[in-house]
């Protein structure tokens, strides 16, 4: 069972970006790999916040998103790919990650990862179709710190 005291606090992808949910003045918490997915994918390299630091190692962004914003072809999907797995790899609690994306119907795009941590491992998958993007945790129960 989901102890919503546990974690992190749990973002969840909106129209305009990510928002936090709160149950009883108190947010509800994600122990698993969603944030980091969330946050590696969809934070550009020019985040404010980057300004914070000289240490390179400490910036994050990605080009997921640019890599996304392009007509669908064979080799946009595999740049999409390829920007996935950079984007998670970039984290040091990552081992390994593996990306496929399929175009499974016009204007959709489905993104399969299967991530290994030190610790454990977990499959998200994203999908993004003209409403804007959706993410599923297979196991939100299951936290991604469990042997």
């Amino acid at each position: 069972m989901n102890d919503l005291t546990q974690g992190d606090p749990k973002l969840t992808l909106t129209a305009d970006g990510a928002d936090l949910t709160f149950i009883g003045g108190q947010p509800v918490m994600e122990r698993g790999l969603v944030n980091l997915v969330l946050i590696s994918l969809f934070t550009r390299r020019t985040w404010c916040g980057n300004a914070l630091t000289d240490d390179p190692a400490q910036k994050i962004g990605s080009d997921f998103e640019q890599a996304v914003d392009q007509p669908i072809t064979l080799s946009a999907l595999n740049e999409i790919r390829d920007a996935a797995q950079k984007a998670i790899m970039a984290n040091e609690e990552v081992k390994s990650a593996e990306a496929r994306v399929t175009n499974p119907e016009s204007h959709f795009i489905r993104v399969e990862l299967l991530i290994r941590t030190k610790l454990g491992q977990a499959c998200i998958s994203l999908e993004k179709d003209d409403r804007g993007w959706a993410v599923y945790d297979p196991n939100p129960d299951r936290s991604h710190h469990a042997a």
